[in-house]
């Protein structure tokens, strides 16, 4: 119990040095948890996939705004 009182202690200090809110390290604790590092890693490697597939679907959806665009002749 105290060594819990402790650690959350230690976490409100360091969070706040960093800017980081109470609230953001629990909601992090809870979404993150029962995680293995391996797990934490094939996390971030599909979130950096999604996020560079959303890129390109970004650019792509642009582009083929352009042409539409450029095939009605306003170009």
């Amino acid at each position: 119990m105290a060594l819990r009182a402790v650690i959350q202690f230690v976490d409100s200090v360091e969070s706040r040095a960093r800017g980081i809110s109470d609230q953001t390290i629990y909601k992090w604790r809870e979404k993150y948890a029962g995680m293995s590092k391996s797990d934490l890693t094939q996390l971030r490697a599909l979130q950096d996939e999604n996020r560079r597939l959303r890129h390109l679907v970004a650019e792509l959806s642009l582009d083929n705004a352009a042409y539409k665009e450029i095939q009605k002749g306003k170009w």
